[in-house]
């Protein structure tokens, strides 16, 4: 038992170290600094590589704006929303959701994309590739 919980620990380090790594880009410059990975993120931002680039973010959100106007108004309903049950399980949840996304979004706009996990992950692997182990 002792040597199983070792190695959740060891697990859990590693999963820790690697968000770590992940998300220094985007703590770097929420700080104002420069990061080592910033020309990586700049090639996805502007479309140059896998990720979700500046037009992605940007169609995302006013897509989002879409739904949630016509969930305000009543001409939507939170069910007829393709996948909605991974948004929430009422109207409010839905809403919540959708506005979360959209703030993500939003920060991904200022950010250049630092905040976003699936950017975060593309970056990790651009610098894998360069440097395999």
């Amino acid at each position: 038992m002792a040597e199983n919980d070792e190695g959740i620990d060891e697990d859990t380090k590693r999963l820790r170290a690697q968000l770590d790594a992940q998300e220094a880009a985007y703590i770097a410059w929420s700080k104002g600094e420069s990061h080592p990975d910033d020309e990586l993120y700049a090639r996805i931002w502007r479309g140059e590589s896998p990720g979700v680039d500046a037009d992605k973010a940007l169609d995302r959100i006013n897509r989002d704006r879409k739904v949630l106007a016509a969930l305000g108004n009543g001409t939507l309903l939170f069910s007829d929303i393709p996948g909605w049950r991974a948004l929430g399980n009422s109207q409010q949840t839905v809403t919540e959701s959708l506005q979360q996304r959209c703030a993500m979004y939003e920060e991904a706009l200022r950010s250049g994309g630092r905040n976003l996990s699936v950017n975060q992950g593309h970056v990790r692997r651009s610098r894998e590739n360069e440097n395999p182990s």
